[in-house]
């Protein structure tokens, strides 16, 4: 099938990016990052520099061709990629299959990464052409890290729901390193035979939880009109990839049903998505520790809400601002909140759970977050990817004597108001 990509493989003229010197892209492609925020260390969350990878030059970097695109961060770490748009029609299947590797050390061998800094890497589509590579219509590749070389590579699958497409290569490196160097070459956008969507009941995918609290059993169930082979199922929550137990297959009254069960250590959104020969990946989530009922996700890659009850929701809509406390913040931050007297005056909600910070069923919603950087991953690229409606407002303070002194002069401002 033809590669829907325009220059596919990253051959030819590299462009000056709106001018900038130190971002060079190959025709055909757009860079992305996350910006550094003024609270981060100076080593987090730095704009890469992105250049040519030339055969000349290292041609283990180049898989095929001449010429590769690389981008890298220098003792500081990223969280940023490349993308592209393309035309497509509504209905087709998409498979996006992207080669790439990272140079990860603080030597300067280029052989090997030693004691590399965990770049995590992944590919994905948003099948509507939305431009936001942490939207949630995206649809992600395994994360994977992959050193020196090129291997298999990343791949993924989705319908296209409207009459664009937007690929997205991304890397994420935990650890700041000399060398950071993210390569990407041979990337391919085809469409599939016989992609067409699947109904809304040729494929359903479900969590269930009874208490839908940590450590309480979550059951996954999947069903299916026609027969499907090599099922697979992949769990992924707050802090990673979640061991699933296969409970086996049965015949029910609209076709096989498989179940699996895993049980969540720790409160937060988890995610299964199933996989088998012919079909698109389908996905869905359940969110413990704070959402009330189940998620049922269909054959067309969308995610509908099971019917809500009642609980939970606000017996009358108000503003609710959230002072959100790195994991490692002891009582002492506790106490200069309560020292400022932000509490007394305001009523603020204090913790330390990023989800109790950002769920609820309110129309505004406010999370301070105490020191950013303080957090293991980046906190407000999540926050803003899983609670995108939520108004973030970030504070870094020293000590906490520093914290009680801003929060005694802080102004919020009038809170936007979120449909």
């Amino acid at each position: 099938m033809a590669n829907l990509l325009t220059n596919p493989g990253f051959e030819g003229n590299f462009r000056a990016w709106n001018g900038l010197p130190d971002i060079s892209v190959a025709e055909g492609w757009l860079p992305f990052w996350v910006a550094q925020q003024p609270s981060d260390e100076a080593w987090k969350n730095r704009r890469p520099i992105f250049r040519a990878a030339p055969r000349s030059l290292d041609a283990r970097r180049v898989r095929t061709g001449q010429t590769a695109q690389m981008y890298y961060t220098s003792w500081g770490t990223h969280i940023a990629g490349i993308m592209q748009t393309v035309s497509v029609t509504p209905g087709q299947r998409l498979r996006l299959t992207a080669y790439g590797h990272a140079w990860s050390t603080d030597s300067d061998t280029p052989e090997h990464s030693d004691n590399p800094g965990q770049v995590r890497m992944r590919v994905g589509i948003d099948p509507a052409g939305g431009l936001n590579p942490f939207a949630s219509t995206v649809i992600w590749s395994a994360e994977r890290s992959v050193y020196d070389a090129y291997d298999a590579g990343f791949t993924v699958e989705v319908i296209a729901t409207g009459p664009q497409a937007t690929v997205f290569l991304l890397s994420a490196p935990l650890w700041p390193k000399k060398h950071n160097d993210i390569y990407w070459d041979d990337v391919e956008l085809e469409v599939i035979a016989g992609g067409t969507a699947l109904s809304d009941s040729d494929v359903l995918l479900m969590l269930e939880s009874a208490t839908q609290q940590p450590l309480s059993p979550v059951v996954v169930s999947a069903s299916s009109v026609m027969p499907l082979t090599h099922v697979q199922l992949i769990v992924s929550g707050p802090t990673g990839a979640v061991e699933t137990r296969y409970r086996g297959v049965e015949q029910g009254e609209r076709g096989s049903v498989w179940r699996w069960e895993f049980v969540p250590r720790v409160a937060g959104p988890y995610t299964a998505t199933l996989s088998a020969d012919g079909i698109q990946a389908v996905s869905s989530s359940v969110r413990i520790g704070g959402v009330l009922t189940p998620a049922v996700s269909t054959g067309t890659g969308s995610t509908q809400p099971a019917p809500m009850s009642a609980r939970g929701r606000p017996r009358t809509q108000y503003h609710r601002v959230y002072v959100l406390l790195p994991p490692t913040a002891g009582k002492e931050w506790v106490q200069a909140i309560l020292n400022s007297g932000a509490w007394e005056r305001e009523r603020w909600t204090v913790g330390y759970s990023a989800d109790d910070a950002g769920i609820g069923d309110l129309d505004r919603r406010t999370v301070i977050v105490i020191n950013p950087s303080a957090w293991p991953d980046p906190i407000i690229p999540w926050l803003e990817m899983w609670y995108p409606q939520v108004a973030v407002h970030s504070v870094t303070a020293v000590s906490p004597d520093d914290l009680q002194a801003v929060l005694q002069t802080l102004d919020l401002g009038e809170p936007p108001e979120l449909g």
